[in-house]
């Protein structure tokens, strides 16, 4: 009797650490991932004031390009031919500039592109939403 009550005890000693185990661990997983969504609306946030100081002069504040900017093909931002590019593709437009576009790698930081992509890619998921919205 004294071995059944040792095991009874061990198995619910186990059970309870096995709980508090998962229990930890929920909570570590909802925190890195209310953490995560904290920095993406972060970096979103950064690339939406970087956007705004240096991009505005070329592609309006929806990503739309400006009537000069679209005479020489700046793209719309938001279009499904900007959403194909990877987030690299990006990165290297911005850097590095293109045909009319100016690079931006010696005026803006590494995190300040980086947040910068994160922001572009907004423009594409509000106009998905707005079409989804209209249907």
């Amino acid at each position: 009797m004294r071995n059944s009550r040792k095991e009874v005890s061990l198995r619910t000693i186990t059970a309870a650490a096995i709980m508090a185990l998962l229990f930890l661990l929920s909570g570590s997983l909802c925190f890195g991932a209310a953490q995560e969504n904290h920095n993406a609306a972060a970096l979103e946030s950064q690339g939406r004031v970087t956007y705004q100081q240096s991009c505005t002069p070329c592609h309006d504040t929806l990503g739309f390009p400006t009537p000069a900017a679209k005479s020489i093909g700046a793209p719309d931002l938001g279009s499904p031919a900007v959403r194909k590019l990877t987030d690299a593709q990006i990165r290297k437009q911005i850097s590095d500039g293109g045909k009319y576009m100016p690079p931006f790698k010696s005026t803006l930081s590494t995190d300040q592109i980086n947040a910068l992509v994160v922001y572009v890619r907004t423009f594409a998921k509000e106009r998905e939403q707005n079409q989804k919205t209209a249907k």
